[in-house]
């Protein structure tokens, strides 16, 4: 029987694991490093072999490396995508859960909100510092320092970083958004804008009748109204992380 060349070079190049036929030398050579690492025992894949014997790796141990790297890249991505799937509900419920638990607070999100007042001594603090600096000291007042006891409609955990819970107008509770919180200090900035217009009219006499008061009356004006403090929605982020980071409680310590 004639036999082709073609013929000829299917049998030379004829994989000995899985007797699969190659055209040409170079084709052959790839596919044996790849069958070979299938066929072969546990021990002769590992990296130990290959890197146990020489400190240089061969080419074929770095194949070898980068087949490994990239097998254990996949398992981890897949644990990590599990674990993700299963931690992130969890701690979603576990938040939910533990507020349903809770005594409802005696005023609702807004009706608090209405019930803040500003002091004479948070109006000081404005205006021998600043807004944002007040308004904090305002809130050291309001919330306590990361009490398990606070009633307020307003709570943080640590295992949400960054996200406020607030009981709302349909007596639940519900998460913050960014643009409720940047309305809330807006309406705690206005509320010290007027107290210190009462307090202005109160104190006209230092406030007039001279350059030197009505210079403070600028200066004054200028406080209370977050003037070369960037713009409200700054002020808001800056106030919530500071905020955060003194009321939040981690739900281990509430829950046993």
């Amino acid at each position: 029987m004639y036999t082709t060349d073609e013929d000829y070079m299917r049998t030379n190049y004829k994989c000995a694991n899985c007797c699969a036929s190659c055209p040409n030398k170079y084709t052959f050579d790839l596919h044996k490093v790849m069958c070979n690492i299938i066929h072969k025992s546990q021990y002769e894949n590992s990296l130990d072999k290959f890197f146990s014997q020489s400190s240089t790796p061969s080419p074929e141990a770095q194949f070898h490396y980068i087949f490994h790297l990239n097998k254990k890249v996949e398992e981890l991505e897949n644990k990590m995508a599990k674990l993700q799937k299963t931690i992130v509900p969890l701690c979603r419920r576990q938040v939910s859960e533990y507020l349903e638990t809770l005594e409802p607070p005696e005023k609702i999100y807004s009706e608090w909100l209405q019930s803040i007042e500003i002091s004479d001594e948070v109006l000081e603090h404005i205006l021998k510092t600043d807004l944002k600096t007040g308004i904090k000291q305002l809130f050291e007042d309001i919330f306590p320092n990361e009490s398990v006891e606070n009633n307020s409609p307003i709570r943080a955990f640590t295992q949400k970083p960054n996200i406020f819970y607030l009981y709302d107008t349909n007596a639940e509770w519900r998460k913050m958004t960014t643009e409720e919180f940047t309305k809330f200090i807006g309406r705690v900035e206005h509320k010290c804008l007027r107290k210190y217009l009462v307090w202005s009219n109160l104190n006209r006499e230092h406030l007039t009748g001279s350059p030197q008061a009505e210079e403070r009356a600028v200066l004054y004006m200028g406080k209370v109204n977050g003037v070369k403090q960037g713009s409200i929605e700054q002020r808001a982020s800056d106030i919530k992380k500071w905020l955060f980071s003194k009321m939040a409680v981690s739900l281990k310590q509430v829950v046993v």
